[in-house]
């Protein structure tokens, strides 16, 4: 075992050989017997009374892939024991989560006797009440958080109840439908149903360590031998070219999507039919209707994540810790994945909101560190019904609770720390390019499967080159480079960062937090850096940094001349104002306008630990929150600052540029450090240069861009120069831009001092 090995292990939880050892080799003797359950022994009574008599029983499930694998679980294992057995899978539009008072109605005319709940009942208290009316018993087996009174029933296999006896209190909603199957049938009929339970685990994002990582473990050593449902055999024919294993990722990203599309664009109830079935027809007829119901899901997902961007793009999330949307078309089974993607982008907890019967019902998912059923709880008043745990809930509310749900919901999240709500990655070691092979790979995939609890393990390597950055996907979500360093190389994918694609160019050199995939094709294998993060690198040499940018200074100041004057000028001490500025968490702008404020900002920032700020050239990042940044030359018409509640300009406190910033952002404090000189000498000389360089060509250009870099190579002057002079000539009417630019012939002689550029030029620089 390699140290590296031991200190992944060690950081899920392995302390001792013997723990690392058992990590390492998941077997079927890490899972605990069943009957440790509390309420087991009532469970299984009841249940065999049933079938002995010959009630009639009914499954009552989940539309998700953890209910349908519970629900297929306890159904086919009954059945095949000679129980006169049933299921029911709710409509997630037309019935929404959980038993409900409708359902136990039509269960007591349909002459139910009893009903066993998968996924779901812990919190089902009315309904299991109503039921008892009916002479219907219940018992309940759930895994999500239990209310303040457990429901009175026949019995309550809940694996997160506090009273439980049994030792793993984060089984899904299978693992415990898996645990009744064994208590009722022996651990040997309940074996075949394991990658159901597996699938499930994974899939629902409960913790893959211990007991889970074991049933998640043999489910896919089962699958890929295909000891497993003829079902799943036959989607994963979708999921997989059978190039290689199954791992992990196909049960998250390939099984778990098309079993959840039916319950989110139709029903769920053939996903129970498919990993039940023998008939191999049937199962491929479902299969083929799985991936139509898939592809359906993720244009209706990208529908809702678009219009929920644009509207969040026009918000100001600074001081905002939660996203809370409604919108009357949003498909109530998709939300839940809308607001999972905005939540990991805007670093918020995200709920979002579409209407059915009168009522407001949604999805929510949380970010790292906040306990979004904690907070729903605290809010619990609001709500016809809620549920879920940490990171997931669902909810549903009156249309006229909306407004003061989310004042409500964002004092609750005001008493966490700032910290939480700021963009961050998390990894677990760092490592540079030569430490990525193939053999690292392998160590990494003794540790699979990952999941919840046992993530892909992340690394972080600094100072990266990037080249070749490019957008790639049918709707250009996603990006592509190559990463360079010390002569070595890395291909990077970057999922879902499409939309800074401008951010990433503009860095000169990256930070990068990833995980380690291997690519296989055509027999061969090679590794890829999966980013999870992209950042600018701290800036270890202001000085150098600086002067490789030195032309932008200028470009900017050129950029910038309507708003440069000779007037006023108010000066503060911008080290302790900037110290005082990044007490806040967001929400600073730090503006230098000149090389030597520029240098003096980086090592300031570097002197409080604080040079891990995004830094950009003339304008800011894009961003519905404005976080803490760094633009040097500004270009004062290209940035969007209006969201910023202070904004430093670290030098060249000239009052017409303090104007214009207080144009572009009104209710910001601005403060301004000492003015620093800065000039750009250009002279009629130098126009004259540039004007004979045009005119020797006898020919148009077909974009200003073309004429610039044309008029720079030729002359050897800075571009900021060519633009200058080309501003000048298109004032004077020497050179026209629609169409093709070119010269105008005249014969009339100009005075360059009525160009307005020649003239501001002249009286801030003194020309």
């Amino acid at each position: 075992m390699t140290p590296r090995l031991a200190a992944l292990l060690y950081n899920r939880g392995c302390k001792t050989a013997q723990e690392m050892e058992r990590f390492l080799n998941p077997s079927e003797e890490q899972l605990f017997d069943a009957t440790r359950f509390l309420d087991m022994d009532k469970a299984v009574e009841r249940i065999r009374t049933a079938i002995d008599k010959g009630e009639r029983i009914c499954i009552f499930g989940d539309y998700d892939t953890d209910g349908v694998a519970a629900t297929a679980i306890l159904y086919d294992s009954m059945r095949k024991a000679g129980a006169t057995v049933a299921y029911r899978i709710p409509s997630r539009r037309g019935d929404g989560y959980g038993l409900s008072k409708n359902a136990v109605e039509e269960l007591a005319q349909e002459g139910t006797a009893l009903v066993i709940t998968v996924d779901n009942g812990v919190k089902a208290n009315e309904e299991i009440a109503l039921a008892k009316t009916y002479e219907i018993d219940v018992v309940v087996t759930d895994h999500h958080q239990c209310g303040e009174s457990l429901p009175v029933c026949a019995a309550v296999l809940c694996a997160t109840r506090g009273d439980n006896t049994y030792p793993n209190r984060d089984l899904a909603g299978a693992g415990v439908a898996l645990k009744l199957c064994e208590a009722l049938f022996g651990r040997e009929t309940a074996r075949k149903y394991i990658p159901l339970a597996g699938l499930a685990t994974v899939a629902d994002m409960v913790p893959l360590l211990g007991e889970n990582r074991a049933l998640a473990a043999l489910a896919l050593k089962m699958i890929n031998r295909e000891e497993c449902p003829l079902g799943l055999t036959v989607l994963g024919n979708h999921v997989n070219d059978g190039s290689r294993a199954f791992g992990s990722r196909d049960f998250s990203f390939g099984f778990a999507p098309r079993i959840n599309a039916a319950g989110r664009m139709e029903e769920a109830g053939i996903c129970v039919e498919l990993l039940c079935t023998d008939d191999g027809a049937r199962a491929f007829e479902i299969a083929e209707k799985l991936e139509e119901f898939n592809r359906l899901r993720q244009a209706e997902e990208s529908r809702i994540t678009e219009e929920a961007v644009a509207r969040i793009e026009e918000t100001d999330l600074t001081e905002r810790r939660s996203i809370v949307l409604f919108d009357q078309s949003w498909n109530v089974g998709v939300v839940g994945i809308a607001a999972s993607r905005i939540a990991t982008r805007y670093f918020r907890p995200t709920l979002l909101l579409t209407q059915r019967d009168g009522l407001l019902t949604g999805s929510a998912r949380s970010i790292e560190g906040v306990d979004l059923y904690g907070a729903l709880a605290t809010n619990a008043a609001h709500f016809v019904r809620f549920g879920g745990h940490a990171y997931a809930a669902g909810v549903t509310l009156e249309p006229d609770r909306l407004k003061d749900f989310q004042t409500d919901l964002e004092t609750t999240l005001s008493d966490l720390p700032a910290e939480f709500f700021l963009p961050r990655t998390f990894y677990e070691c760092e490592a540079e390019l030569e430490e990525l092979t193939l053999d690292l790979a392998d160590e990494l995939a003794l540790l699979a499967p990952f999941g919840e609890g046992n993530p892909l393990p992340t690394f972080r390597t600094d100072g990266l080159l990037m080249s070749g950055l490019r957008r790639i996907g049918s709707d250009a979500t996603h990006l592509k480079a190559k990463a360079s360093k010390g002569g070595r190389f890395g291909e990077v994918i970057a999922f879902g960062m499409g939309y800074r694609f401008e951010e990433i160019s503009d860095m000169e050199r990256c930070d990068m937090v990833y995980a380690v995939d291997v690519n296989e094709w055509n027999g061969m294998r090679s590794l890829q850096m999966r980013a999870q993060e992209i950042r600018g690198t701290l800036i270890a040499d202001s000085r150098q940094y600086v002067l490789r940018h030195g032309e932008k200074f200028a470009d900017a100041f050129c950029r910038n001349l309507a708003y440069n004057s000779c007037g006023v000028r108010v000066e503060t001490d911008e080290r302790e104002t900037l110290a005082a500025f990044l007490q806040p968490c967001a929400g600073t702008l730090i503006l230098a306008f000149t090389p030597q404020g520029a240098q003096d900002l980086l090592d300031a920032l570097a002197d409080k630990a604080m040079s891990g700020l995004p830094v950009s050239f003339f304008k800011t990042h894009k961003s519905p929150a404005a976080y803490h940044e760094v633009v040097l030359a500004p270009a004062l018409d290209a940035l969007d600052i209006s969201r910023f509640r202070r904004i430093l300009l670290y030098d060249c406190a000239d009052s017409g540029v303090i104007a214009r910033l207080q144009e572009l952002a009104p209710g910001a404090k601005i403060a301004a450090g000492r003015h620093r000189q800065f000039k750009v000498a250009f002279s009629r000389e130098d126009a004259a240069v540039f004007y004979r360089a045009v005119a020797a060509t006898g020919r148009s250009f077909h974009s200003l861009e073309e004429l610039l870099d044309y008029l720079a190579r030729v002359t050897g002057r800075p571009r900021h120069e060519a633009k200058l002079s080309a501003d000048i000539f298109m004032e004077l009417g020497l050179m026209r831009l629609e169409g093709d630019v070119a010269l105008l012939s005249s014969e009339e002689r100009r005075d360059l001092m009525d160009s307005p550029t020649f003239a501001k030029l002249k009286e801030v620089a003194g020309i």
